[in-house]
């Protein structure tokens, strides 16, 4: 979950270990989140174009909904629902997976 530098660079390192990797970014295109830190639109349409013909499945608009823990040991998948970004609706089933990585950025706390 994130579209940073570090998102991204954990998603190719996975992608490239052969682990099946999907990336959730909550703007319209990998290249707004890139830019705000300064990376030029061409390499961030370059990066992304890297990232899929890694296999790397990008999904845009799209923010986690719900984390549901697995309950049943014998099926120990944690369950990712989705929502679009703007609207709220949700976003199709429930995806699977057994381990997330955040990646989301962060903020300085300069308030005192």
């Amino acid at each position: 979950i994130g579209s940073g530098i570090i998102a991204i660079e954990y998603a190719k390192i996975f992608s490239t270990l052969e682990t099946e990797v999907t990336v959730i970014i909550r703007a319209e295109s990998i290249a707004d989140p890139l830019a705000r830190i300064g990376i030029d639109p061409d390499i961030a349409h370059a990066l992304l174009s890297d990232l899929t013909s890694s296999g790397v499945k990008v999904i845009t608009e799209a923010e986690v909904e719900v984390l549901a823990k697995p309950t049943d040991s014998a099926h120990p998948m944690i369950q990712v629902q989705l929502k679009h970004s703007k609207t709220g609706e949700k976003l199709g089933d429930p995806m699977e997976t057994n381990v997330i990585m955040t990646a989301t950025g962060r903020k300085a706390n300069t308030g005192g």
